[in-house]
Protein backbone atom coordinates (compact mmCIF):
# COMPACT_ATOMS: atom_id res chain seq x y z
CA UNK A 1 0.00 0.00 0.00
CA UNK A 2 1.26 3.42 -0.98
CA UNK A 3 2.16 5.61 2.04
CA UNK A 4 1.44 8.89 0.24
CA UNK A 5 -0.75 11.54 1.94
CA UNK A 6 -4.46 10.79 1.96
CA UNK A 7 -7.00 13.17 0.46
CA UNK A 8 -9.49 14.78 2.85
CA UNK A 9 -12.87 15.37 1.20
CA UNK A 10 -15.81 17.11 2.87
CA UNK A 11 -19.23 16.36 1.38
CA UNK A 12 -22.44 18.27 2.08
CA UNK A 13 -25.00 16.02 0.35
CA UNK A 14 -28.40 16.82 -1.15
CA UNK A 15 -30.35 14.86 1.45
CA UNK A 16 -30.35 11.60 3.39
CA UNK A 17 -31.42 9.16 0.63
CA UNK A 18 -29.13 6.15 0.12
CA UNK A 19 -28.13 7.30 -3.39
CA UNK A 20 -27.04 10.68 -2.01
CA UNK A 21 -25.56 9.56 1.31
CA UNK A 22 -24.66 5.84 1.51
CA UNK A 23 -23.50 5.72 -2.10
CA UNK A 24 -21.02 8.52 -1.39
CA UNK A 25 -19.57 6.74 1.63
CA UNK A 26 -19.37 3.41 -0.21
CA UNK A 27 -17.85 4.94 -3.34
CA UNK A 28 -15.08 6.65 -1.40
CA UNK A 29 -14.25 3.42 0.46
CA UNK A 30 -13.24 1.86 -2.88
CA UNK A 31 -10.24 4.21 -2.90
CA UNK A 32 -8.20 3.59 0.25
CA UNK A 33 -6.58 7.03 0.21
CA UNK A 34 -9.81 9.02 0.66
CA UNK A 35 -10.90 10.31 4.06
CA UNK A 36 -14.55 11.33 3.61
CA UNK A 37 -16.09 13.76 6.08
CA UNK A 38 -19.90 13.86 5.85
CA UNK A 39 -22.41 15.35 8.33
CA UNK A 40 -24.44 12.93 10.49
CA UNK A 41 -27.35 11.51 8.57
CA UNK A 42 -29.91 12.65 11.15
CA UNK A 43 -29.28 16.33 10.43
CA UNK A 44 -29.72 15.96 6.66
CA UNK A 45 -33.00 16.64 4.88
CA UNK A 46 -35.62 14.05 3.92
CA UNK A 47 -38.91 14.01 2.02
CA UNK A 48 -40.80 15.62 4.90
CA UNK A 49 -38.12 17.49 6.86
CA UNK A 50 -35.40 19.97 5.94
CA UNK A 51 -31.72 19.79 6.77
CA UNK A 52 -30.69 21.33 10.10
CA UNK A 53 -28.36 23.92 8.57
CA UNK A 54 -27.25 25.32 11.93
CA UNK A 55 -26.18 21.85 13.06
CA UNK A 56 -24.30 21.35 9.79
CA UNK A 57 -22.55 24.67 10.37
CA UNK A 58 -21.53 23.63 13.90
CA UNK A 59 -20.37 20.26 12.62
CA UNK A 60 -18.09 21.90 10.06
CA UNK A 61 -16.76 24.33 12.68
CA UNK A 62 -15.81 21.42 14.93
CA UNK A 63 -13.78 19.60 12.26
CA UNK A 64 -10.16 19.60 13.39
CA UNK A 65 -8.59 18.69 10.03
CA UNK A 66 -7.63 20.68 6.97
CA UNK A 67 -9.92 19.72 4.10
CA UNK A 68 -8.41 19.37 0.63
CA UNK A 69 -11.71 19.53 -1.26
CA UNK A 70 -15.20 20.52 -0.14
CA UNK A 71 -18.04 19.16 -2.29
CA UNK A 72 -21.04 21.26 -1.33
CA UNK A 73 -24.71 21.00 -2.29
CA UNK A 74 -25.75 24.64 -2.15
CA UNK A 75 -29.45 23.68 -2.07
CA UNK A 76 -28.86 22.07 1.31
CA UNK A 77 -27.21 25.19 2.76
CA UNK A 78 -29.56 27.70 1.11
CA UNK A 79 -32.91 25.99 1.54
CA UNK A 80 -32.46 22.83 3.60
CA UNK A 81 -32.31 20.45 0.65
CA UNK A 82 -33.32 19.88 -2.96
CA UNK A 83 -37.00 19.37 -2.21
CA UNK A 84 -36.97 22.27 0.24
CA UNK A 85 -35.64 24.54 -2.53
CA UNK A 86 -39.06 24.31 -4.19
CA UNK A 87 -41.04 24.77 -0.99
CA UNK A 88 -39.49 27.24 1.47
CA UNK A 89 -40.75 30.83 1.66
CA UNK A 90 -37.50 32.35 3.00
CA UNK A 91 -36.44 35.60 1.34
CA UNK A 92 -33.50 35.87 -1.03
CA UNK A 93 -31.69 38.26 1.31
CA UNK A 94 -31.95 35.91 4.29
CA UNK A 95 -30.88 32.90 2.23
CA UNK A 96 -27.80 34.63 0.81
CA UNK A 97 -26.79 35.86 4.25
CA UNK A 98 -26.74 32.29 5.54
CA UNK A 99 -24.97 30.95 2.45
CA UNK A 100 -22.25 33.58 2.59
CA UNK A 101 -21.66 32.85 6.29
CA UNK A 102 -21.31 29.14 5.53
CA UNK A 103 -18.97 29.75 2.59
CA UNK A 104 -16.74 31.95 4.75
CA UNK A 105 -16.38 29.03 7.15
CA UNK A 106 -15.64 26.60 4.30
CA UNK A 107 -12.88 28.85 2.98
CA UNK A 108 -11.18 28.72 6.39
CA UNK A 109 -11.33 24.93 6.47
CA UNK A 110 -10.87 23.94 2.84
CA UNK A 111 -8.23 24.33 0.14
CA UNK A 112 -10.71 24.00 -2.77
CA UNK A 113 -14.49 24.24 -2.95
CA UNK A 114 -16.52 22.47 -5.63
CA UNK A 115 -20.20 23.39 -5.42
CA UNK A 116 -23.44 22.44 -7.13
CA UNK A 117 -26.88 24.00 -7.22
CA UNK A 118 -30.09 22.93 -8.93
CA UNK A 119 -32.06 24.86 -11.51
CA UNK A 120 -35.57 24.51 -10.12
CA UNK A 121 -37.31 21.63 -11.87
CA UNK A 122 -40.80 21.58 -13.39
CA UNK A 123 -42.50 18.19 -13.03
CA UNK A 124 -44.87 17.20 -15.83
CA UNK A 125 -47.55 15.76 -13.53
CA UNK A 126 -50.05 16.55 -10.78
CA UNK A 127 -48.08 14.90 -7.99
CA UNK A 128 -47.21 17.23 -5.09
CA UNK A 129 -45.14 14.76 -3.07
CA UNK A 130 -41.99 16.83 -3.67
CA UNK A 131 -43.62 20.15 -4.61
CA UNK A 132 -45.87 22.77 -3.06
CA UNK A 133 -49.41 21.73 -2.18
CA UNK A 134 -51.00 23.29 -5.28
CA UNK A 135 -49.05 20.99 -7.58
CA UNK A 136 -51.69 18.27 -7.13
CA UNK A 137 -54.17 20.42 -9.07
CA UNK A 138 -52.05 22.66 -11.26
CA UNK A 139 -48.71 20.90 -11.78
CA UNK A 140 -49.40 19.76 -15.34
CA UNK A 141 -50.83 23.18 -16.24
CA UNK A 142 -47.77 24.94 -14.82
CA UNK A 143 -45.52 22.62 -16.83
CA UNK A 144 -47.48 23.42 -20.02
CA UNK A 145 -47.34 27.15 -19.23
CA UNK A 146 -43.57 26.95 -18.76
CA UNK A 147 -43.04 24.81 -21.88
CA UNK A 148 -45.07 27.05 -24.18
CA UNK A 149 -43.76 30.31 -22.73
CA UNK A 150 -40.19 29.25 -23.54
CA UNK A 151 -41.04 27.66 -26.89
CA UNK A 152 -43.05 30.60 -28.26
CA UNK A 153 -41.45 33.51 -26.39
CA UNK A 154 -44.77 34.93 -25.23
CA UNK A 155 -47.02 34.20 -22.26
CA UNK A 156 -49.53 31.51 -23.27
CA UNK A 157 -53.20 31.38 -22.45
CA UNK A 158 -53.86 29.48 -19.25
CA UNK A 159 -56.38 28.88 -16.47
CA UNK A 160 -53.97 28.79 -13.51
CA UNK A 161 -55.23 30.96 -10.61
CA UNK A 162 -53.32 34.23 -10.50
CA UNK A 163 -52.13 33.85 -6.88
CA UNK A 164 -50.77 30.35 -7.53
CA UNK A 165 -48.94 31.33 -10.73
CA UNK A 166 -47.52 34.40 -9.00
CA UNK A 167 -46.24 32.31 -6.09
CA UNK A 168 -44.67 29.79 -8.45
CA UNK A 169 -42.97 32.41 -10.62
CA UNK A 170 -41.72 34.35 -7.56
CA UNK A 171 -40.13 31.16 -6.19
CA UNK A 172 -38.45 30.56 -9.56
CA UNK A 173 -37.27 34.17 -9.70
CA UNK A 174 -35.74 33.96 -6.21
CA UNK A 175 -33.91 30.69 -6.90
CA UNK A 176 -32.66 31.90 -10.26
CA UNK A 177 -31.35 35.13 -8.73
CA UNK A 178 -29.52 33.11 -6.05
CA UNK A 179 -27.98 30.89 -8.73
CA UNK A 180 -26.68 33.96 -10.56
CA UNK A 181 -25.18 35.19 -7.29
CA UNK A 182 -23.16 31.97 -7.00
CA UNK A 183 -21.25 32.85 -10.17
CA UNK A 184 -19.45 35.59 -8.24
CA UNK A 185 -18.92 33.55 -5.05
CA UNK A 186 -15.41 32.39 -5.90
CA UNK A 187 -15.88 28.63 -6.19
CA UNK A 188 -13.06 26.59 -7.67
CA UNK A 189 -15.68 24.80 -9.75
CA UNK A 190 -19.46 25.21 -9.91
CA UNK A 191 -22.17 23.03 -11.46
CA UNK A 192 -25.77 24.03 -12.16
CA UNK A 193 -27.90 20.91 -12.54
CA UNK A 194 -31.12 20.56 -14.53
CA UNK A 195 -33.38 18.00 -12.88
CA UNK A 196 -36.31 16.47 -14.82
CA UNK A 197 -35.76 18.49 -17.97
CA UNK A 198 -37.64 18.58 -21.28
CA UNK A 199 -36.80 20.36 -24.55
CA UNK A 200 -38.50 23.61 -23.50
CA UNK A 201 -39.33 25.22 -20.17
CA UNK A 202 -38.45 28.10 -17.88
CA UNK A 203 -35.82 25.84 -16.31
CA UNK A 204 -34.23 25.29 -19.73
CA UNK A 205 -34.38 29.04 -20.38
CA UNK A 206 -32.64 29.72 -17.05
CA UNK A 207 -29.98 27.15 -17.90
CA UNK A 208 -29.32 28.91 -21.20
CA UNK A 209 -29.02 32.25 -19.42
CA UNK A 210 -26.63 30.81 -16.83
CA UNK A 211 -24.54 29.28 -19.61
CA UNK A 212 -24.39 32.67 -21.33
CA UNK A 213 -23.22 34.34 -18.09
CA UNK A 214 -20.61 31.62 -17.57
CA UNK A 215 -19.15 32.28 -21.02
CA UNK A 216 -19.26 36.07 -20.58
CA UNK A 217 -17.61 36.00 -17.17
CA UNK A 218 -15.20 33.15 -18.01
CA UNK A 219 -16.38 31.34 -14.89
CA UNK A 220 -15.13 27.85 -14.07
CA UNK A 221 -18.68 26.55 -14.08
CA UNK A 222 -21.06 24.53 -16.22
CA UNK A 223 -24.71 23.62 -16.72
CA UNK A 224 -25.74 19.98 -17.21
CA UNK A 225 -28.66 17.60 -16.81
CA UNK A 226 -28.88 15.57 -13.62
CA UNK A 227 -29.09 16.20 -9.88
CA UNK A 228 -28.73 13.32 -7.43
CA UNK A 229 -25.43 12.10 -8.91
CA UNK A 230 -23.60 15.45 -9.24
CA UNK A 231 -21.68 14.90 -6.00
CA UNK A 232 -20.07 11.77 -7.48
CA UNK A 233 -18.70 13.66 -10.47
CA UNK A 234 -17.19 16.32 -8.24
CA UNK A 235 -15.57 13.70 -6.01
CA UNK A 236 -14.08 12.11 -9.14
CA UNK A 237 -12.90 15.54 -10.28
CA UNK A 238 -11.28 16.15 -6.89
CA UNK A 239 -9.59 12.74 -6.90
CA UNK A 240 -8.28 13.26 -10.43
CA UNK A 241 -7.05 16.75 -9.52
CA UNK A 242 -5.37 15.53 -6.35
CA UNK A 243 -3.45 12.82 -8.19
CA UNK A 244 -2.90 14.97 -11.29
CA UNK A 245 -4.18 12.18 -13.52
CA UNK A 246 -6.85 12.30 -16.21
CA UNK A 247 -8.77 9.19 -17.23
CA UNK A 248 -9.98 8.78 -20.81
CA UNK A 249 -13.14 7.05 -22.06
CA UNK A 250 -14.47 5.77 -25.35
CA UNK A 251 -18.07 4.77 -26.00
CA UNK A 252 -19.44 1.43 -27.21
CA UNK A 253 -23.12 1.60 -28.16
CA UNK A 254 -25.63 -1.20 -28.69
CA UNK A 255 -26.82 0.34 -31.96
CA UNK A 256 -25.49 3.00 -34.39
CA UNK A 257 -27.92 5.78 -33.41
CA UNK A 258 -27.78 5.36 -29.65
CA UNK A 259 -25.69 8.45 -28.99
CA UNK A 260 -28.29 10.72 -30.60
CA UNK A 261 -31.26 9.47 -28.55
CA UNK A 262 -32.66 12.22 -26.31
CA UNK A 263 -33.55 10.49 -23.08
CA UNK A 264 -36.49 11.04 -20.76
CA UNK A 265 -36.00 13.65 -17.97
CA UNK A 266 -32.64 14.88 -19.36
CA UNK A 267 -33.69 16.86 -22.42
CA UNK A 268 -30.37 16.13 -24.17
CA UNK A 269 -28.86 13.24 -26.11
CA UNK A 270 -26.95 10.37 -24.54
CA UNK A 271 -23.81 11.65 -26.28
CA UNK A 272 -24.26 15.12 -24.77
CA UNK A 273 -24.74 13.64 -21.31
CA UNK A 274 -21.52 11.66 -21.74
CA UNK A 275 -19.57 14.70 -22.93
CA UNK A 276 -20.89 16.85 -20.07
CA UNK A 277 -19.62 14.35 -17.53
CA UNK A 278 -16.28 14.09 -19.26
CA UNK A 279 -15.85 17.78 -18.59
CA UNK A 280 -17.15 17.71 -15.03
CA UNK A 281 -14.92 14.87 -13.86
CA UNK A 282 -11.90 16.21 -15.72
CA UNK A 283 -11.69 13.34 -18.21
CA UNK A 284 -11.38 13.12 -21.98
CA UNK A 285 -12.65 11.05 -24.89
CA UNK A 286 -10.22 8.96 -26.92
CA UNK A 287 -10.73 6.35 -29.61
CA UNK A 288 -8.97 3.80 -27.42
CA UNK A 289 -9.71 5.17 -23.96
CA UNK A 290 -8.54 3.88 -20.62
CA UNK A 291 -12.12 2.65 -20.09
CA UNK A 292 -14.88 1.76 -22.57
CA UNK A 293 -18.27 3.13 -21.57
CA UNK A 294 -20.62 0.39 -22.76
CA UNK A 295 -24.05 1.94 -23.35
CA UNK A 296 -27.26 -0.11 -23.54
CA UNK A 297 -29.59 2.51 -25.00
CA UNK A 298 -33.18 2.75 -26.29
CA UNK A 299 -33.80 2.70 -30.00
CA UNK A 300 -35.77 5.95 -30.23
CA UNK A 301 -37.70 6.69 -27.01
CA UNK A 302 -36.63 5.90 -23.46
CA UNK A 303 -39.39 4.02 -21.65
CA UNK A 304 -40.02 4.39 -17.90
CA UNK A 305 -40.24 1.27 -15.75
CA UNK A 306 -41.55 3.05 -12.65
CA UNK A 307 -44.39 4.78 -14.49
CA UNK A 308 -45.11 1.87 -16.84
CA UNK A 309 -44.47 3.88 -20.02
CA UNK A 310 -43.59 1.59 -22.94
CA UNK A 311 -43.44 3.36 -26.31
CA UNK A 312 -40.10 2.38 -27.80
CA UNK A 313 -39.77 -0.09 -30.63
CA UNK A 314 -38.90 -3.61 -29.55
CA UNK A 315 -35.44 -4.85 -30.53
CA UNK A 316 -32.95 -7.43 -29.35
CA UNK A 317 -31.64 -7.21 -25.80
CA UNK A 318 -28.56 -9.23 -26.78
CA UNK A 319 -25.58 -6.89 -26.77
CA UNK A 320 -22.24 -8.62 -26.64
CA UNK A 321 -19.22 -6.44 -25.93
CA UNK A 322 -15.51 -6.93 -25.33
CA UNK A 323 -14.93 -7.88 -21.70
CA UNK A 324 -11.20 -8.43 -22.15
CA UNK A 325 -10.57 -4.65 -21.93
CA UNK A 326 -11.55 -2.15 -19.23
CA UNK A 327 -15.29 -1.49 -19.41
CA UNK A 328 -18.13 0.10 -17.42
CA UNK A 329 -21.79 -0.55 -18.25
CA UNK A 330 -24.29 2.31 -18.52
CA UNK A 331 -27.66 0.58 -18.73
CA UNK A 332 -29.96 3.39 -19.88
CA UNK A 333 -32.42 1.63 -22.18
CA UNK A 334 -35.08 2.40 -19.58
CA UNK A 335 -35.55 5.24 -17.13
CA UNK A 336 -35.97 4.19 -13.51
CA UNK A 337 -34.34 0.81 -13.66
CA UNK A 338 -32.27 -1.75 -15.49
CA UNK A 339 -32.96 -3.63 -18.69
CA UNK A 340 -33.80 -6.98 -17.09
CA UNK A 341 -33.13 -9.14 -20.15
CA UNK A 342 -29.89 -7.34 -20.96
CA UNK A 343 -28.54 -7.75 -17.42
CA UNK A 344 -29.62 -11.39 -17.25
CA UNK A 345 -28.26 -12.38 -20.65
CA UNK A 346 -25.27 -10.07 -21.19
CA UNK A 347 -24.01 -8.93 -17.77
CA UNK A 348 -24.47 -11.49 -15.00
CA UNK A 349 -24.43 -14.46 -17.38
CA UNK A 350 -20.84 -15.22 -16.37
CA UNK A 351 -18.52 -14.09 -13.52
CA UNK A 352 -16.91 -10.69 -14.04
CA UNK A 353 -13.18 -10.28 -14.44
CA UNK A 354 -12.53 -7.71 -11.71
CA UNK A 355 -9.37 -6.53 -13.45
CA UNK A 356 -11.41 -5.17 -16.38
CA UNK A 357 -14.85 -4.55 -14.84
CA UNK A 358 -15.14 -0.88 -13.80
CA UNK A 359 -18.79 -0.70 -12.85
CA UNK A 360 -22.46 -1.00 -13.66
CA UNK A 361 -25.29 1.50 -13.27
CA UNK A 362 -28.91 1.63 -14.39
CA UNK A 363 -30.68 3.85 -11.88
CA UNK A 364 -33.31 6.49 -12.61
CA UNK A 365 -32.23 8.90 -15.38
CA UNK A 366 -29.48 8.61 -17.98
CA UNK A 367 -27.58 11.39 -16.24
CA UNK A 368 -27.93 9.65 -12.85
CA UNK A 369 -26.67 6.35 -14.25
CA UNK A 370 -23.95 7.62 -16.58
CA UNK A 371 -22.55 10.30 -14.29
CA UNK A 372 -22.26 8.11 -11.21
CA UNK A 373 -20.85 5.21 -13.24
CA UNK A 374 -18.10 7.28 -14.87
CA UNK A 375 -17.20 8.73 -11.47
CA UNK A 376 -16.85 5.30 -9.86
CA UNK A 377 -14.75 4.14 -12.83
CA UNK A 378 -12.40 7.13 -12.49
CA UNK A 379 -11.80 6.37 -8.81
CA UNK A 380 -11.12 2.71 -9.50
CA UNK A 381 -8.74 3.42 -12.41
CA UNK A 382 -6.62 5.93 -10.50
CA UNK A 383 -6.72 4.07 -7.17
CA UNK A 384 -5.79 0.81 -8.88
CA UNK A 385 -2.77 2.43 -10.50
CA UNK A 386 -1.67 4.07 -7.23
CA UNK A 387 -2.07 0.92 -5.14
CA UNK A 388 -5.07 2.20 -3.17
CA UNK A 389 -7.90 0.23 -4.76
CA UNK A 390 -10.02 -1.83 -2.35
CA UNK A 391 -11.57 -4.64 -4.41
CA UNK A 392 -13.75 -5.87 -1.55
CA UNK A 393 -15.38 -2.45 -1.12
CA UNK A 394 -15.80 -2.13 -4.88
CA UNK A 395 -17.61 -5.47 -5.01
CA UNK A 396 -19.88 -4.36 -2.18
CA UNK A 397 -20.63 -1.10 -4.00
CA UNK A 398 -21.48 -2.97 -7.20
CA UNK A 399 -23.55 -5.47 -5.27
CA UNK A 400 -25.78 -2.66 -4.00
CA UNK A 401 -26.03 -1.05 -7.45
CA UNK A 402 -27.09 -4.29 -9.14
CA UNK A 403 -29.44 -5.19 -6.28
CA UNK A 404 -31.02 -1.72 -6.48
CA UNK A 405 -31.03 -0.96 -10.21
CA UNK A 406 -31.67 -4.47 -11.51
CA UNK A 407 -33.32 -6.55 -8.78
CA UNK A 408 -35.41 -3.79 -7.20
CA UNK A 409 -36.09 -1.07 -9.76
CA UNK A 410 -36.59 -3.35 -12.75
CA UNK A 411 -38.37 -6.23 -11.00
CA UNK A 412 -39.24 -6.21 -7.31
CA UNK A 413 -40.74 -2.71 -7.22
CA UNK A 414 -43.30 -3.75 -9.83
CA UNK A 415 -44.14 -6.86 -7.79
CA UNK A 416 -44.74 -4.79 -4.65
CA UNK A 417 -46.89 -2.26 -6.50
CA UNK A 418 -49.04 -5.11 -7.82
CA UNK A 419 -49.65 -6.29 -4.26
CA UNK A 420 -47.08 -9.05 -3.80
CA UNK A 421 -47.16 -9.78 -0.07
CA UNK A 422 -43.80 -11.54 0.20
CA UNK A 423 -41.03 -9.90 2.23
CA UNK A 424 -38.20 -8.01 0.54
CA UNK A 425 -35.76 -10.66 1.76
CA UNK A 426 -37.75 -13.35 -0.02
CA UNK A 427 -38.16 -11.31 -3.21
CA UNK A 428 -34.45 -10.42 -3.35
CA UNK A 429 -33.19 -13.94 -2.66
CA UNK A 430 -32.78 -15.26 -6.24
CA UNK A 431 -31.12 -12.01 -7.35
CA UNK A 432 -28.67 -11.95 -4.45
CA UNK A 433 -27.22 -15.31 -5.39
CA UNK A 434 -26.81 -14.32 -9.06
CA UNK A 435 -25.18 -10.97 -8.21
CA UNK A 436 -22.80 -12.52 -5.67
CA UNK A 437 -21.79 -15.20 -8.19
CA UNK A 438 -21.20 -12.54 -10.87
CA UNK A 439 -19.00 -10.48 -8.54
CA UNK A 440 -17.13 -13.47 -7.14
CA UNK A 441 -18.15 -12.84 -3.54
CA UNK A 442 -19.94 -14.73 -0.79
CA UNK A 443 -23.63 -14.00 -0.49
CA UNK A 444 -23.85 -11.16 2.06
CA UNK A 445 -26.42 -10.85 4.81
CA UNK A 446 -28.67 -8.05 3.66
CA UNK A 447 -31.34 -5.81 5.14
CA UNK A 448 -33.84 -3.66 3.26
CA UNK A 449 -35.83 -0.57 4.19
CA UNK A 450 -37.81 2.22 2.54
CA UNK A 451 -36.04 5.46 3.57
CA UNK A 452 -38.87 7.79 2.54
CA UNK A 453 -41.74 5.36 3.21
CA UNK A 454 -42.54 4.91 -0.47
CA UNK A 455 -41.65 2.29 -3.07
CA UNK A 456 -39.77 4.65 -5.40
CA UNK A 457 -36.42 4.09 -3.65
CA UNK A 458 -35.04 1.41 -1.34
CA UNK A 459 -32.19 1.19 1.12
CA UNK A 460 -29.97 -1.90 0.91
CA UNK A 461 -27.66 -2.61 3.82
CA UNK A 462 -24.88 -5.22 3.77
CA UNK A 463 -24.45 -6.48 7.33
Amino acid sequence: MNSQKKINILLIPIDNRPVCYDFAVEMCLTAGDINLFIPPREIMGSLTSYADVNSILRWVKNLDVQIDYAICCLDTIAYGGLIASRRVETSEEEILKGVDEFLSLLREKCSKIYAFSSIMRISNNNINEEEKEYWNKYGKQIFDYSYNFHKNGTEPEHSIPEDILKDYLNTRKRNFSINKHYLSSGFDFLVFSRDDTSKYGLNVKEGEELQRLILEEHSDAMVLSGADEIWSGLIARAYSDFHQQKVSFNTVYNHPYAGSVITRYDGVSIKETFCSYLRMIGSSEKEEGDISLVVNAPLKIQDDLALGIFEDENFSHIFKFDKSKNYAIADVRYANGADDEFVSECVVDEPADMKHFFGYSGWNTTANATGSLMSVAVLKFIAQGKGYFDEKKFKELMFVRLADDWAYQANIRQMLRKGDSRSCSELFKPYISKIAHYLGMREPDTAFYFPWNRTFEIGIVLK
